[in-house]
């Protein structure tokens, strides 16, 4: 992670160790005029010593300055918390504040708790809907205060204590009440500094004392008959799954027997005479892609011959065991693969060790594991239903040669997990593995926390270093650091899947200690990798970077990225999407969405110059910044709702709109209890009749909407990933 990223990821670095060595989140870094990190000399010129002579245990770590700077506490508060730390503003008349909440602060509805050096020189604190005091306390510039807060969760109260450092406290009121509108449920868990000028309020390094331990829910109490929601302790609950034909939707299982054709974006390949969902030969499946010249073909990529050759395999096996049919499976499936064969599996365990691919390369020909159903099963000689109605589970999986396919025939119908505590990736491609498919695949990184530490799980979901892989409607999640790393991989396609559950657990993590590097979590961390194609997704639930990060980080930079139809969201943190060291990047018709927040933050940034040859079009976003400056020479950028546009350094062109884009189930809103990335569903950002966006895009964009509906509906294309029938 680079030096911005660093910010980016947390003003609170240099407090919390969130950037690792090397990095401007040293102990010796410092804030400069602007609030920000900085190693300028003439932005750490300070008219106070770093250590008052009347209080030599004082140290500046942190200076808030122009607005709010967040951090997360090392652990959440229950039943009680006594917060003391020590400030020190820089001038009389300051108006700053110290506040407490329930999640990052970033507005004052956000705070809690507020103890404020008011601009009249004295200090109080927020009670209910105003600020008030027992006592008048007055303060000075330079001077060390203690600060006491103590808090009751229960009964959303507070008491706060405030005196020079070294003396005697006083009471300064006792009995606050919470602000209401701070959407405290049952815990405290982040503290934050602001400060309405330049001048700064310098902050000690706080003690943060709690009681109480929360209430795990379960999966009969949250009224969830399926799915993987939070148990609002810092787990996570297993509510089961679904019947063949159902999907789990917010909690419950509804029909998808009857699917949305190709989820909506289907890139075109060699036209052929392959009838969808049926066999060729032998054993060629072409399942929704194209069949020509003796070649099943993958999205317009041809991977291997048709094969000869059927191979069965079960848990266990059956009869002969030889594969020749369901009758005589082969005792799972074989250390040893061969090429021009398609390995049809039926339901269980192969394993739970880690399982490397590696047969030599034989030309053009390819490996096909394929999931059994009750659709698709090969043969009819000793099939069992049985087989084909649950998923077929395996551990780690790296692929070192190339031209395997691995299907789990219906949605999530092959799974890779552990249950282990592992610093690696759950699936990996290497380099020398081109031409990997994976499709209907679950890839569960199993991460556990107990606390703040992180007991079991993975560090990513899939590592991708060979080219022309493919990732087909799968699910990705719960992993400790990233969803999918995408490092020198060409051509790599993502279409139609899942990346979510993200915990930012690492080295430094935001969200938990453990063995993954440094633990700032992305969706999707792109590097070095030209021809990237990124279609019909869903990212949400990531905490600390954002949903997308694509940035050289000295592997190199990007080109000819193509971003189409996705959802990226992602409320818990400060942007959603970062672009960098990024040439012929076309973006269309994605929805980019946070809560609003200040400074350009909460939608999408762009490295400045590092971003050329930039087409940017019909897209939603909360916000955008260009952290260089804006060129309309080389960032074309037209059509776009956004939120809104301040402070981002993108002035808007003709046919840009600012404002509500009027989802059907997400609010525009600053207040994290209006967004809950856990629960997202897809419809959620489908557009409300009288949306705004509405005819408002050009025709340049995606063929397909997110679910297949073809552009346009209307005299023009909508903006965002739905195309409202007309």
């Amino acid at each position: 992670m680079s030096r911005r990223d660093c910010v980016l990821a947390g003003v609170f670095a240099a407090l919390l160790g969130a950037c690792g060595p090397g990095t401007i989140g040293e102990d010796d870094a410092r804030f400069g005029a602007s609030g920000n990190p900085t190693s300028d000399p003439a932005d750490l010129d300070d008219p106070f010593p770093q250590d008052d002579p009347t209080c030599p245990s004082a140290a500046a770590v942190v200076s808030a300055s122009n607005g709010w700077q967040s951090a997360a506490a090392s652990q959440a508060a229950f039943d009680s918390l006594e917060l003391e730390l020590m400030a020190r503003p820089e001038v009389t008349n300051l108006d700053a504040l110290i506040a407490v909440g329930a999640h990052d602060i970033g507005d004052f509805s956000d705070a809690a708790i507020s103890v404020r050096f008011a601009d009249d020189g004295l200090i109080d604190a927020r009670d209910g809907s105003g600020y008030d005091k027992d006592v008048s306390v007055s303060y000075e510039a330079g001077v060390w205060y203690t600060i006491v807060i103590s808090a009751d969760i229960a009964n959303r109260t507070y008491d706060v204590e405030v005196g020079r450092c070294g003396e005697v406290r006083q009471p300064l009121i006792t009995g606050a009440a919470f602000r209401a509108d701070a959407g405290v449920n049952d815990r405290l868990t982040t503290w934050a500094a602001w400060s309405s000028r330049s001048a700064k309020l310098d902050l000690s390094t706080p003690s943060w004392s709690t009681a109480g331990s929360c209430a795990p829910a379960t999966c009969p109490s949250l009224g969830l008959e399926c799915g993987d929601p939070s148990n609002g302790c810092d787990g996570s609950l297993s509510c089961g799954g679904c019947a063949v034909g159902e999907a789990c939707s917010a909690g419950a299982c509804v029909d998808v027997s009857t699917p949305p054709p190709g989820g909506g974006e289907l890139p075109g390949g060699v036209a052929g005479t392959c009838t969808p969902n049926a066999s060729i030969g032998a054993a060629c499946i072409c399942e929704g892609a194209e069949y020509t010249e003796g070649y099943c073909c993958d999205e317009g990529f041809s991977y291997s011959a048709c094969s000869t050759t059927d191979l069965y395999a079960l848990p266990g096996g059956s009869g002969a065991r030889d594969g020749s049919d369901w009758a005589n499976a082969l005792d799972g499936l074989p250390t040893s693969l061969v090429r021009d064969r398609v390995y049809w599996i039926g339901d269980g365990s192969y394993g739970t060790s880690k399982r490397t691919f590696n047969t030599a390369a034989s030309g053009s020909t390819g490996i096909t594991i394929r999931k059994a159903t009750a659709a698709m099963h090969g043969t009819e000689t000793g099939w069992n239903a049985a087989y084909g109605d649950g998923q077929a589970r395996f551990g780690q999986l790296e692929f070192e040669t190339g031209r395997y396919t691995m299907d789990g025939g219906e949605p999530n119908g092959i799974k890779s997990t552990v249950t282990s505590l592992i610093n690696g990736d759950l699936v990996f491609i290497d380099a020398a593995a081109d031409r990997i498919v994976l499709r209907n695949m679950e890839m569960d990184g199993g991460t556990v926390k107990s606390g703040s530490t992180q007991t079991a799980g993975i560090c990513s979901s899939l590592g991708v270093r060979g080219d022309y892989a493919v990732v087909d409607r799968c699910d990705l999640h719960h992993a400790a650091d990233d969803g999918v790393e995408v490092v020198g991989a060409d051509y790599f396609k993502l279409f139609n899947s899942k990346i979510r559950h993200i915990y930012a657990c690492g080295t430094d993590g935001k969200g938990c200690t453990g063995p993954c590097f440094n633990g700032h979590s992305d969706g999707i961390e792109m590097q070095n990798s030209d021809g990237v194609e990124i279609i019909g997704n869903m990212v949400y639930d990531i905490l600390s970077t954002g949903a997308m990060l694509q940035k050289d980080q000295g592997k190199g930079p990007s080109a000819n990225l193509v971003l189409r139809n996705n959802i990226f969201y992602t409320p818990e943190v400060g942007q959603t999407v970062y672009l960098a060291d990024l040439s012929g990047a076309r973006i269309y018709n994605n929805v980019v969405w946070n809560r609003t927040q200040g400074g350009g933050y909460g939608g999408i940034t762009f490295g400045g110059t590092a971003v050329t040859d930039l087409e940017f079009y019909n897209n939603i976003v909360t916000s955008i910044r260009f952290s260089g400056a804006y060129n309309p020479s080389e960032h074309h950028m037209d059509y776009n709702q956004f939120g809104k546009m301040t402070s981002g350094g993108y002035p808007g062109n003709a046919n840009d709109q600012e404002g509500d884009p009027l989802f059907d189930g997400i609010l525009f809103s600053s207040d994290p209890a209006d967004h809950t990335p856990a629960d997202l569903v897809l419809s959620d950002f489908s557009l409300s009749p009288s949306s705004p966006c509405i005819d408002q895009g050009i025709t340049a964009g995606p063929e397909w909407d997110i679910i297949g509906i073809s552009r346009p509906q209307g005299p023009a294309q909508d903006m965002g990933v739905f195309e409202v029938t007309q």
